[in-house]
């Protein structure tokens, strides 16, 4: 999957998706190794907002691609419900790199361990590296058979950051990964930036939408639900867009979708065994005079408290 690198820039200059497309890898499928499953159904009327996400409001345009800050045109979705094409891994593969800062790319992160899993379950790590150097180099081996793999970054001073949806190629035996973490003080002050204080029992989420063509989608609504098919907001939590001009999350009055960006983030959700991160939208001019929001994309997320997810959402495609 494709992560686009030249989003803005985000707390103190930063590029937190240009970070998260550094650490490689995919994005988001559905709701286990690979995308999500194409008979998910389309989604509730427009006034249908269930549970509390204040920021979950049908939007009044198509969903847009983007170049840059340019729209070119409508978001491609003819691949939309169509096969993903992902193959299991046919070896162990052994991962190595280096877990950097993502405010710093050359502030190596010391005593970082990585743990890696197949697909979605925090409870099946797979192996755990060991504790990283100065140079902050990495290996950690993940075993065969899954099409999507997690991996779990943590060290002192650092949110424990998780990824999910990593696309590995089948039966190369070794390959690079670039992992980049979040500080606490990093995921303190995003939250400030909305007038929120982050709380250790919550969890943080960064994602970003593209498009069939790999182009950042504007125009999208996104939340955390109990269900991979429905709008069920998973507790008390709150959607905050990526503001592709400033870099930082901003209140629902001054962005109430994605735009240029495709990105956003959601705080305020508790630990969890099982969610899943969901974006809707419009994909055609009908859709939207029938006011008929579309499930775009999803992931199945696991997160501890005091943790961070970054995950970037494919197109939702069939088993």
């Amino acid at each position: 999957m494709r992560v686009t690198s030249r989003v803005c820039s985000i707390v103190l200059g930063i590029g937190l998706a240009a970070g998260l497309g550094a650490c490689g890898g995919g994005g988001g499928g559905g709701d286990d190794d690979g995308p999500a499953d194409a008979s998910i159904p389309d989604g509730p009327p427009a006034d249908a907002v269930v549970g509390d996400n204040p920021a979950f409001v049908a939007p009044t345009v198509v969903t847009g691609a983007y170049d840059g800050a340019t729209r070119t045109g409508d978001a491609d979705w003819t691949c939309l419900g169509t096969a993903s094409g992902d193959t299991p891994t046919t070896v162990a593969v052994t991962v190595g790199g280096v877990v950097s800062d993502l405010q710093d790319a050359s502030r190596e992160v010391r005593d970082a361990t990585v743990a890696i899993f197949g697909g979605s379950d925090l409870d099946a790590i797979a192996a755990t590296s060991a504790a990283t150097g100065v140079d902050g180099v990495y290996s950690v081996v993940a075993p065969a058979g899954h099409a999507r793999y997690g991996v779990r970054v943590a060290a002192t001073g650092y949110q424990d950051t998780l990824r999910f949806g990593i696309a590995l190629a089948p039966s190369t035996p070794s390959q690079t990964l670039a992992l980049r973490m979040v500080s606490t003080p990093l995921a303190n002050a995003l939250e400030a930036f909305v007038g929120r204080t982050h709380q250790a029992t919550e969890v943080q989420i960064f994602g970003e939408l593209h498009d069939c063509a790999g182009a950042s989608v504007g125009g999208a609504i996104a939340t955390v639900s109990g269900s991979p098919t429905a709008v069920e907001h998973y507790g008390a939590i709150a959607t905050y867009y990526l503001d592709g001009v400033t870099g930082q999350p901003v209140r629902g009055n001054q962005l109430a979708a994605t735009d240029a960006s495709g990105g956003f983030f959601v705080f305020g959700l508790p630990a969890t065994a099982q969610a899943y991160v969901q974006v809707w939208g419009y994909p055609t001019a009908a859709d939207l005079a029938a006011a008929q929001l579309v499930l775009l994309g999803v992931q199945r997320i696991e997160a501890t408290a005091d943790s961070f997810v970054m995950t970037s959402l494919e197109p939702r495609r069939a088993p």
